[in-house]
């Protein structure tokens, strides 16, 4: 069945929509200008054509990284999702996370990453971790994507060493009480990705 510019079709029993037209794109990218470099970012003034064929321009941020963003969301022995409460200079205040790092390791592969950053924020090993997906991170205004990992096992091997710059409490949540923790009312923020943690953690078997 023909829908606007999809069509749905139904193989092994699932529907999957498909885009009709996909060599099709609308608005044409053009070069970008340099607008403003510091130590760990950059601003790009970016052309475009629209669909009316006028140019224009989109102010484009980028990190300096070599890959996407690592997400863990670390499991215990016990049963226990690893939270993070975070305080987040640009925000002036705490963010609820979960373990996440960039890629500041040339060469280093994604799983490596996500391995490293439960360490570092931890102070937990994880005895299985599994790449679950992935995602853009604010399409509007960067080309950066989310590599999600699920780590399972994990158990505690030292005390995390923070940096300066780093004001983090490692909360644990059992997982029957993670959507709960994850709607509840608070004086700080929720980051983004993690009410998709619920998701994952059913796609994995480990939440009814």
């Amino acid at each position: 069945m023909v829908r606007g510019d999809f069509f749905w079709c139904k193989t092994a029993d699932r529907c999957i929509l498909i885009l009709n037209k996909i060599c099709r794109v609308k608005i044409k990218v053009g070069k970008d200008r340099l607008v403003w470099e510091g130590k760990f970012s950059r601003v790009y003034e970016r052309e475009f054509f629209g669909v009316d064929g006028k140019p224009g321009t989109w102010e484009v941020f980028a990190r300096k990284t070599h890959g996407p963003v690592a997400i863990v969301i670390p499991v215990t022995e016990k049963g226990d999702v690893i939270f993070l409460k975070h305080f987040r200079v640009p925000r002036a205040g705490y963010v609820l996370e979960t373990p996440a790092g960039l890629m500041d390791r040339r060469g280093e592969k994604s799983i490596a990453l996500a391995r490293r950053e439960l360490l570092e924020e931890t102070g937990y090993v994880a005895r299985r971790i599994k790449f679950v997906g992935s995602g853009a991170n604010n399409g509007g205004l960067q080309n950066e994507d989310y590599h999600f990992f699920i780590a399972t096992g994990c158990v505690k091997k030292s005390e995390p060493a923070y940096e300066a710059a780093e004001d983090i409490e490692v909360l644990l949540v059992p997982l029957a009480r993670v959507e709960k923790f994850l709607s509840a009312r608070r004086n700080f923020a929720v980051a983004a990705p993690l009410f998709g943690v619920p998701y994952f953690l059913r796609r994995a078997g480990l939440l009814n």
